[in-house]
């Protein structure tokens, strides 16, 4: 069985499309957990209708034993599954029909310990279709060469997209309730580290929706660059714990944080300073380079204009 874990919240505009997404998989031996996170639109009444039809859908509050937000229904998700494999679902995203049906088959047809992957799309209404496989070419992958991958492409790969079997899922440990940013990239750090390696199944995708609710997440104010930074920190201590050079990894990670943030919440940046300076990047000069680089194409243009 596959335990399909679905935090919701105030989505009644979009998760019935989720739903259908998962009751349209090929692959029918499944449970659908929809952990409500305390929503105050029609979200409750339409999942547990969708339920009433099909009682693999099964819904769920999430209890004040668990902290508020996606991480902690997840959490809470992931204490009531039953199935061998985890499936993570946000409550606006969609899986490709077949998803499930070839990633079982992937993972039960290799060595044990693995974590299966696929291609994905970042797509909204009325977008077409262009699957991005991070992975292409590569079947197998261990630790290492999947992060060495990620540098090289400067991308991600968003949490549905995985099958996780579930063991490795508890070696892994719960999502992080106290990070605001970045807690899919930290918590999967520890699954990839958790397992042997990772499978790259071809002939399936998955759909992670963008819009203005998703936006959201990238607001730039001093508490979210704390926890942005605090959840790479823990990520660079995951992977060295383990052995892994990925100094070249996190530098491009800091440079866009850098480059995110280096006119704004200076503060926060300079309390991490010896973390930019581990890996090659020195807040001051980088600081007197992007002034440059600014004052260059911003402001001059405006006095060139000026003078004419």
């Amino acid at each position: 069985m596959v335990s399909i874990i679905l935090p919701a919240y105030n989505r009644e505009n979009l998760i019935l499309e989720t739903l259908n997404s998962v009751t349209a998989q090929t692959y029918q031996t499944w449970e659908c957990l929809v952990i409500d996170d305390g929503s105050t639109d029609r979200t409750a009444e339409i999942v547990k209708d969708f339920a009433r039809k099909d009682p693999r859908i099964l819904y769920h509050l999430r209890p004040d034993l668990y902290p508020k937000g996606a991480c902690g229904a997840r959490n809470y998700g992931l204490s009531l599954s039953k199935g061998e494999y985890i499936q993570w679902l946000d409550d606006d995203d969609l899986l490709g029909p077949n998803k499930l049906e070839l990633q079982v088959m992937a993972l039960e047809n290799s060595d044990k310990n693995l974590v299966a992957t696929c291609a994905w799309d970042l797509f909204w209404h009325g977008k077409t279709l262009e699957l991005n496989d991070i992975l292409d070419g590569i079947e197998f992958t261990d630790c290492e060469g999947f992060f060495s991958k990620m540098t090289k492409t400067r991308s991600f790969i968003p949490p549905l997209a995985y099958l996780t079997p579930k063991k490795i899922a508890i070696e892994a440990g719960e999502w992080n309730t106290k990070l605001r940013i970045n807690q899919d990239a930290e918590y999967f750090t520890r699954v990839i580290l958790a397992s042997n390696k990772i499978i790259n199944v071809k002939n399936c995708y998955v759909l992670y929706r963008s819009h203005e609710a998703k936006r959201i997440s990238s607001e730039k104010n001093s508490e979210r660059l704390y926890s942005l930074i605090y959840s790479l920190r823990l990520m660079h201590a995951h992977l060295k714990a383990k052995k892994i050079e990925s100094k070249s990894f996190f530098n491009m990670k800091l440079q866009r944080v850098f480059f995110g943030f280096w006119h704004s919440d200076k503060e926060v940046l300079e309390k991490h300073s010896f973390f930019f300076k581990e890996h090659d990047i020195n807040l001051k000069l980088s600081r007197y380079y992007m002034l440059r680089y600014y004052i260059y194409k911003k402001i001059y243009p405006l006095y060139k204009k000026y003078l004419k």
